[in-house]
């Protein structure tokens, strides 16, 4: 519980044996809470390993695990570029969507236009987890760190029944690498040394012959998987799931969440009443997040788009006021780029039909907006209607 005192704890795995050098108790990092939860810092010993199997430590049943590791690529979202963040960028400034030098809000690129990654110049946003780059930095930050095993020259190796042994030491070298008398030079007589780089050099021009040869293999392999994608990824469009949700506090709200996603197979999740600010940190596994925060950057308001991985998308710029907060992405289909709304209206404003016209329009020919409106209507279920919900209706049907 996190009323322990940290100094009995400390105590107590002194008792077990271990050598403690900080024990502190964790606390949630938003609302700044103590939460029943310990980070335990060790001596470095060859035993400290054997704290992941106690069950039990105060009369009370616990369970030891290592610290989390964050496995993403941390993105600028000022430069684009991959391996610092925004704070402490000095490059000027890039557009996520058309990768020209502007700041992503105050970008004017309409939406039908394909977006331009100023990464790879491909035809997808930067921060897409499908981009080359992307790809390249994760496959390199898995791959294992090779150790280097120091040989000593002088050592001996003990030799087997049939052969003599075989003492490395720096003469050897010496002796494997004889010069070239002037009489074998006139004479072009070849020595074991010239034989052996001649077959070295053979080996090299293979392996680069090779190699070249793959990497031709490997863009047309890559040209034909973009092709059967787009295929897929065409079909998956016409069976889309998408949810629709008020969460009024979405930090405290993100197990719901993940088993309403898990249960009815949800690809795209429209989120209003988000209640995030610009230091809220919120994660679903395998889908990606877009917030809309309130204008105050206060814990109120706001809304996000949630999206899977798998789908292909960019992200518009954001409509943010104080009457009308709303995140966009687009998708493609067989009719073309559309656009998904994530929309949240504060009942407190006003809001005529010029204010829903003016962020209909941002969101191009096609679009899907959806979200808390608060505003009532018998065309979509209510038992009344308010102005808002006959400013709506009369603006959708105009």
């Amino acid at each position: 519980h996190y009323s322990t005192d940290v100094t009995d704890i400390k105590n107590a795995l002194e008792d077990r044996g271990f050598s403690v050098r900080n024990v502190m108790n964790m606390r949630q990092y938003k609302t700044k809470l103590p939460l029943s939860m310990f980070f335990v810092d060790l001596e470095p010993n060859t035993h400290n390993k054997d704290i992941f199997n106690l069950q039990y430590l105060l009369n009370a049943k616990i369970t030891v695990e290592p610290p989390h590791k964050k496995t993403d690529i941390v993105q600028c979202k000022k430069c684009q570029s991959y391996g610092h963040t925004k704070t402490y960028c000095w490059h000027p400034s890039r557009c996520v969507k058309c990768g020209r030098g502007h700041d992503t809000q105050t970008c004017t690129q309409p939406t039908t236009t394909p977006p331009k990654c100023v990464l790879c110049d491909g035809t997808h946003p930067a921060n897409y987890k499908g981009c080359i780059v992307y790809r390249e930095l994760k496959q390199k930050s898995l791959q294992p760190i090779k150790r280097k095993t120091n040989v000593n020259p002088t050592q001996i190796t003990e030799p087997r029944e049939d052969e003599s042994p075989i003492v490395y030491s720096p003469s050897t070298s010496a002796r494997a690498n004889p010069t070239r008398t002037y009489a074998q030079v006139t004479s072009n007589i070849t020595t074991a040394t010239d034989n052996g780089s001649d077959v070295n050099k053979s080996i090299q021009d293979f392996f680069c012959k090779f190699e070249r040869i793959m990497l031709q293999q490997a863009e047309q392999l890559s040209t034909l998987m973009n092709f059967v994608n787009g295929h897929i990824q065409a079909e998956m469009i016409d069976s889309l799931r998408i949810g629709l949700w008020n969460a009024n506090g979405l930090s405290n709200h993100s197990q719901e969440l993940k088993l309403f996603l898990n249960n009815h197979k949800i690809d795209i999740m429209l989120i209003s009443e988000t209640h995030f600010t610009d230091d809220s940190y919120f994660k679903i596994p395998f889908f990606s997040l877009y917030q809309c925060n309130h204008p105050d950057n206060t814990a109120h308001g706001g809304s996000a788009v949630l999206v899977k991985n798998s789908i292909k998308h960019y992200e518009i710029p954001s409509y943010n006021f104080d009457h009308i907060q709303a995140c966009s992405v687009v998708i493609e289909d067989w009719s073309g780029p559309l656009a998904i709304s994530a929309v949240y209206t504060p009942p407190r404003h006003n809001i005529s039909q010029q204010h829903y016209y003016n962020y209909f329009s941002t969101l191009g020919p096609r679009f899907l907006a959806g979200g808390d409106y608060n505003a009532k209507h018998t065309m979509w279920g209510s038992r009344l209607c308010n102005p808002r919900g006959r400013n709506l209706l009369q603006t959708i049907n105009n």
